[in-house]
């Protein structure tokens, strides 16, 4: 897999943001909206479709990177959850959007290139389970589509304003952690 470039992936961020916004915007006005010119957007994507496909390829990029680079797989599962949060949330417009548009007829992608890169999060939240924890009563599986699912709430709360980028990893990790913390025995 090859890396996209920063400024492509800062133009990509951009139209990911632009497009949260108004996600039939015509490619002319797309351009218009992340500061190029529609002969400049034209030039780097020829087809809305292209565009799509790039835009896929950036958030795979990006998020398999941001995994190599976190190591979910060493030091305490709690730590490495919120490490993964504050490495994964500056990303999460991006792939809010990119689920916002298959869900609402885009074009869907394979999950088999983000499987075995998922499957390393599931781990940590498994080891979380056998290290005593997490709760055991949740799948792992349900806890990373509740991690997916609180990052995207984030993302669309910052994007409407109604919470700080600066706060919203630890409003992730605060509701996550906190719904599958392991419960003390009652007695």
């Amino acid at each position: 897999m090859s890396s996209v470039s920063s400024d492509r992936e800062r133009t990509l961020h951009a139209i990911a943001g632009a497009l949260c916004e108004q996600p039939r915007m015509s490619m002319e006005q797309l351009a218009q909206a992340i500061g190029v010119s529609r002969a400049t957007l034209a030039r780097m994507f020829p087809r809305r479709e292209s565009l799509i496909a790039q835009l896929h390829a950036c958030a795979l990029d990006r998020a398999v990177r941001a995994l190599d680079e976190l190591r979910p797989e060493q030091g305490p599962v709690v730590d490495a959850i919120r490490r993964l949060v504050a490495t994964v949330f500056p990303q999460a417009e991006l792939h809010f959007f990119l689920y916002r548009i298959e869900r609402y007829g885009g074009p869907h992608t394979s999950d088999d290139d983000w499987a075995p890169h998922e499957n390393r999060i599931v781990r940590l939240f498994q080891r979380g389970q056998e290290d005593g924890v997490l709760r055991v009563d949740m799948p792992a599986l349900w806890m990373v589509d509740t991690l997916s699912a609180l990052l995207f709430a984030a993302a669309e709360s910052v994007r409407a304003g109604r919470l700080a980028r600066t706060e919203a990893p630890s409003m992730v990790c605060a509701s996550l952690l906190d719904g599958i913390g392991r419960r003390p025995a009652a007695r």
